[in-house]
């Protein structure tokens, strides 16, 4: 059949729904292998860029689109490559996902040897999500040891982060970050260094903070205590001008001397390399206690001036705690604190208007 001009236009003698069909034009040939194709026909190439190609050059045209009431509108499936690709190189995104069921998700991968959805970016976030009503990015995980989300910066001299959690919130109630546990023996928070002699931090489900190393603050440490109210006040805890750890106990004096022996758990946590502080106070008249000899099991305490007293009295021992050093007032580490770059104007971009 031969193509008849007319006013600039290409007109086609005979029908296109029968065999393939070649269509010229100033800008383009394209090749089709069905004007109409069957609803059932399956396009095979081995050649090529692709077996079914489409290509829209309108905002509001779709290159490709399906369109399903009840099965997969777009299924793609590959043995050795990937399954569905998009690609954009303008402002919209490479592959967007819409779905107005809640049962369904708008996007969803499946993978039974590698990840389920993977993005990859130069220049913005790899992957987003955006939500108006609930989670922006969730992430499930049923498999032991592995978590629902992680976040990972591969980066060995670029101050990158692994995650970062951010809040807008002005009304004083919400939080950056939420930790959710369900059972009694969870942990809400851990954190470790996964190197050689790095420590590690964890929150249990009671809320008891562990740290290995030193925990450090800003002005004096305040504690939530419980009154006979019910209520809970704040009481601050004592500062030192170095690392001490204490005992406090009662002892009777017999005859002017006592004998005081260190409680077992008390006397294998401290120094025994250097001495220790002991005070006295007597619960009765008397002329006088000290105290005659320091060992590192005890102490003996006399009466002055000969006396024979027999009268109860109260101690307080101050000792360094095993393990730690002599430092005295030792200057405070530098802020770490590290300010992150804003994003740059048209980095949120509104998602492409679908119908």
């Amino acid at each position: 059949m031969l193509p008849i001009f007319w006013r600039g236009r290409v007109a086609v003698a005979g029908a296109l729904a029968v065999g393939a069909a070649i269509a010229f034009s100033s800008f383009s040939v394209v090749l089709a292998e069905r004007a109409k194709p069957d609803k059932s026909a399956i396009y095979n190439c081995n050649s090529g860029t692709a077996c079914v190609e489409g290509r829209a050059t309108g905002r509001a045209t779709y290159g490709v689109y399906g369109v399903s009431s009840v099965g997969d509108a777009v299924y793609g499936q590959t043995s050795n490559g990937i399954g569905v690709w998009g690609n954009s190189t303008n402002a919209g995104p490479g592959v967007y996902g819409l779905s107005s069921t809640p049962k369904y998700p708008g996007v969803e991968g499946k993978s039974t040897g590698s990840v389920g959805v993977g993005g990859t970016s130069t220049v913005k976030a790899g992957v987003e999500g955006t939500a108006s009503a609930n989670s922006g990015v969730y992430g499930i995980s049923t498999a032991k040891g592995f978590p629902g989300v992680r976040g990972q910066n591969l980066g060995t001299n670029n101050g990158g982060y692994g995650g970062i959690f951010e809040s807008s919130d002005t009304s004083g109630n919400g939080v950056a970050l939420v930790a959710e546990g369900h059972s009694p023996s969870t942990n809400l928070f851990y954190a470790y260094s996964n190197t050689s002699g790095g420590g590690f931090c964890s929150i249990t489900a009671v809320g008891d903070l562990t740290c290995s190393g030193t925990i450090s603050g800003g002005s004096s440490l305040r504690v939530r205590q419980p009154n006979s109210s019910g209520q809970h006040v704040l009481a601050y805890a004592p500062e030192a001008t170095s690392a001490t750890i204490e005992d406090v106990g009662e002892a009777r004096l017999i005859g002017g001397r006592a004998i005081v022996r260190f409680d077992r758990d008390f006397a294998s946590t401290i120094d025994r390399n250097v001495g220790y502080l002991v005070f006295l106070t007597p619960m009765g008249d008397t002329r006088g206690l000290y105290v005659r000899l320091k060992t590192p099991a005890g102490f003996e305490v006399r009466e002055t001036q000969g006396g024979r007293s027999s009268l109860l009295f109260d101690y307080r021992i101050v000792a360094r705690p095993l393990g730690t050093n002599s430092d005295r007032l030792p200057l405070a580490p530098l802020e770490r604190r590290k300010y992150l770059p804003m994003p740059s104007s048209g980095d949120d971009l509104p998602a492409p208007e679908r119908p």
